[in-house]
């Protein structure tokens, strides 16, 4: 195989009815793995007639629609739909997943022979329409207007993989890449500490303190003057919460060793999310693709989705 790098670019792809609900705490996106276990059952479709292997996957959203509705007290109530009765006429379970239409753009860091650039993009741009990502359904496209595939080689030197993105990172506008923020959830840890003595703050602690607002009372010299309440941001930007994957909870069972798992196949592990801080961030602020790059990560029974930038990091200590 050829170890070639290249990027796959597939801009303005339209889903629907993608799911919401990431995790058990989480909301509004779906989380970085169900985008990499997209990439993965594309590669699977495509490795019969290519010799490749997809590696990272940039997530950048022009459009979210959350199929939601406001209640009387502010809140977000899901828009679920209504199954049919069953034939004695009672309704059956119903499981509340959250629904989300959106507009995204990806990118894919190839690593193989491909092959001819335009055959390879038509393969696909023809499979696209018969996948789903994050559980929602791909639009559909009408003489190739609706999304659009490329793929180029790009140089292993660092400053011209730089100066590509440049030239190209406006096709990616108007949109906000996620970008993985570990360095934040663990400077918070250590800021909240700082801030409260003796709390032994968490991780947990950080990562709930970060996905709320957080108003304080400034203090005054003037006793008659009124308290006003502050909002306080520790760090700029649009800071999230997300699930980026899961951690193991029970050993590893042999297949058909649990009783009434869903597959009798495969071993089966229980297990349970695994969350952190990520950032939407304009691509037009960033340096490159490994800004906003997800790749996974297993070691000591934590598997999980790891921003490029943090890994390249923790490589060079």
């Amino acid at each position: 195989m050829n170890d070639s790098m290249a990027l796959l670019s597939i801009h303005r792809l339209q889903v629907f009815g993608a799911n919401l609900v990431s995790g058990e705490l989480t909301w509004g996106f779906p989380s970085p793995t169900a985008f990499l276990g997209f990439a993965h059952a594309l590669e699977r479709r495509l490795r019969g007639k290519f010799d490749l292997r997809f590696e990272g996957v940039g997530i950048v959203c022009h459009k979210a629609e959350a199929q939601t509705s406001e209640d009387r007290f502010g809140g977000h109530q899901l828009r679920l739909t209504r199954n049919p009765l069953d034939k004695d006429g009672t309704l059956p379970s119903l499981v509340e997943v959250g629904r989300l239409h959106m507009r995204i753009s990806l990118v894919i860091e190839v690593l193989g022979d491909y092959g001819d650039c335009h055959q390879f993009e038509q393969e696909v741009a023809d499979i696209l329409p018969t996948m789903r990502i994050a559980g929602g359904s791909v639009f559909p496209s009408r003489s190739n207007r609706d999304f659009e595939v490329r793929i180029e080689s790009i140089s292993d030197i660092e400053s011209e993989r730089r100066e590509y993105f440049r030239k190209n990172r406006y096709r990616l506008l108007p949109g906000f890449a996620l970008c993985g923020r570990e360095d934040v959830l663990s400077d918070h840890i250590r800021l909240l500490r700082e801030r409260y003595p003796g709390s032994d703050a968490t991780a947990l602690d950080a990562l709930l303190d970060l996905s709320r607002r957080n108003y304080f009372s400034p203090a005054s010299d003037d006793p008659d003057e009124p308290v006003k309440s502050v909002l306080r941001r520790d760090y700029p930007g649009w800071l999230v919460p997300i699930a980026i994957g899961y951690q193991a909870i029970s050993p590893l069972y042999r297949a058909a060793e649990v009783m009434n798992s869903r597959d009798a196949e495969y071993p089966l592990q229980f297990v349970e999310s695994v969350y952190s801080i990520a950032e939407w961030k304009s691509p037009h602020r960033l340096d490159g693709y490994g800004d906003f790059m997800w790749r996974r990560s297993s070691e000591n029974e934590v598997y999980r989705c790891v921003s490029a930038r943090a890994m390249a990091t923790k490589e060079n200590k």
